[in-house]
């Protein structure tokens, strides 16, 4: 197969879609790896460290989108990579499509192959794929909170840690999933106060199985108003897949 890499053009992404390794094992299989060239720069991977593991370089999206019969990428396409789709191109890659209804019709319309990394799901019902994602933006939402519980960012001028007797701040987790359970984890070990708030009975089960000190709650309307007027800090960690979130704070 003749698979593309292209250089990712969403405003603020620094990620590429494969690593060098990666690319080792394709061509090891026999498949032909395309790589724009400048993909892996912002992330210290240089144009050589891909061509010494059998990879071609290629200098534009037009070309990559030209040779290949599958497109790896990370988020999902841009509006000007649309007229690069045709029929029997494949794309893998993150689309999150519920909040995107444009580029689904552009997707039926051209009849491309669609495989979205957040969809894709193991025999367990998990999804492997964008677990690693929920896992980092669960553990940065701490770091970011923690940053803007600080006065000179407008915050109360608290630190989420506990220090000595004195008690962390109070860090309310809306959601069980993979993005809480790092987030909660996070701010559990940092000494912080926290409580989880969830729909699903399961969950909830495993969750005091797993953390002892930490509070958890069945969502609700009047639980999440209840908890929010004892809270420092809310992270919202709730996914509906194939779904917009449902607003939950209203204000």
């Amino acid at each position: 197969m003749k698979i593309g890499i292209p250089k990712e053009i969403k405003n603020g992404e620094t990620r590429v879609s494969l690593l060098p390794k990666a690319v080792a094992s394709l061509t090891q299989q026999g498949h032909q790896v395309y790589v724009q060239k400048g993909a892996g720069h912002l992330i210290g991977i240089s144009d050589e460290d891909y061509q010494k593991k059998g990879a071609r370089l290629l200098p534009s999206l037009e070309k990559i989108y030209e040779k290949s019969q599958l497109i790896v990428k990370v988020k999902e396409p841009q509006k000007q990579e649309y007229k690069y789709f045709r029929e029997n191109l494949k794309i893998f890659g993150f689309f999150h499509l519920a909040a995107n209804p444009y580029l689904k019709k552009q997707l039926l319309k051209t009849k491309i192959t669609a495989l979205a990394y957040e969809t894709l799901q193991n025999k367990k019902g998990e999804t492997p794929l964008l677990k690693p994602m929920s896992q980092i933006a669960g553990r940065l939402s701490i770091s970011l909170g923690d940053r803007f519980l600080q006065s000179h960012e407008g915050g109360k001028g608290l630190l989420l840690s506990s220090l000595g007797k004195t008690p962390g701040a109070n860090v309310l987790v809306l959601g069980g999933g993979n993005v809480g359970q790092a987030a909660a984890e996070l701010a559990y070990a940092m000494g912080a106060k926290v409580k989880i708030l969830d729909l699903y009975p399961q969950k909830l089960k495993n969750w005091s199985k797993t953390f002892k000190k930490i509070k958890i709650f069945r969502s609700s309307p009047s639980q999440i108003k209840k908890q929010l007027t004892k809270s420092d800090l809310v992270i919202g960690a709730v996914h509906q897949a194939g779904k917009k979130t449902s607003r939950l704070i209203t204000r």
